[in-house]
Order: C-alpha cells, then sequence, then structure tokens
C-alpha cells in the first residue's frame, strides 16, 4: 500500500513539474492583441492552442484554457474552427518569440469573452 502511495505521489510530482510556469512564460505585466484567422487548432487538454495567421501576416501561437474552462465561458470547439476570424489580447511570450496565453477573445459578431479572473473586457466595455 506504501509503495502504491509512494508511486501516486511521484507521478503527481511529475506531472506538476511537466506543466509550464506560466509566469516564467509569459509577460503578464504586458498585454498584446493580434487579429487574424485560426490555421490550426489543438483542442486538448491541459491548455487548448491555436495558430493565428495575423492580419500582417505572422503567424501567432495562441495557447488557451483548458476545454472545460472554454465550455463554460461559452466556446465551443466549432467556435474555434480553422478559418475563423478573431481577435485576441494576451500576456506575451517571454522568450520574444509570436506566442501568447489569451486573457480575452473577440469572437465573430463581437462577442467578446473575458478567460483570466479580473481581467476588464477590451472590446465590448464592461461586464453587465
Amino acid at each position: 500500500m506504501r509503495f502504491i502511495g509512494l508511486c501516486s505521489a511521484l507521478l503527481l510530482a511529475m506531472t506538476a513539474f511537466a506543466h509550464h510556469a506560466f509566469p516564467e512564460d509569459f509577460n503578464t505585466s504586458r498585454t498584446v492583441e493580434v487579429e487574424g484567422s485560426i490555421i490550426s487548432l489543438s483542442w486538448t487538454n491541459p491548455h487548448t492552442a491555436f495558430s493565428l495567421l495575423a492580419d500582417d501576416g505572422s503567424i501567432w501561437h495562441v495557447e488557451s484554457n483548458a476545454i472545460g474552462q472554454l465550455v463554460d465561458a461559452g466556446i465551443s470547439q466549432s467556435a474555434l474552427a480553422v478559418g475563423t476570424p478573431l481577435k485576441v489580447a494576451g500576456f506575451p511570450a517571454r522568450d520574444g518569440s509570436a506566442s501568447l496565453y489569451t486573457s480575452n477573445i473577440l469572437l465573430p459578431g463581437r462577442q467578446e469573452i473575458v478567460l483570466r479572473p479580473g481581467t476588464e473586457r477590451r472590446w465590448n466595455g464592461p461586464k453587465r
């Protein structure tokens, strides 16, 4: 029984270590906006991710919340289908790459989704 407990603790520690440290990877003191169209989607946990072909021709890697959090916020997999135009705001990668972690998504039809607690709406005014 102790062996199973030890193995479980080790597995949990390895999982936690493998998961990146958010503040080390993303600069939470800055926010950038990118507008473009989705060119790929990875609808997986622990974070969904998609690539965005920005209007200026650059390709951004956009990391977002877990599937359950997105669904709870009103975002389905089909809302992030390849070809969907959208605008995102989020924290840029500290390494200077074209990557960000989303705080806000503006879907077609001007539906804004706020994904981070304590984050204000950027495009549609105060949340009511």
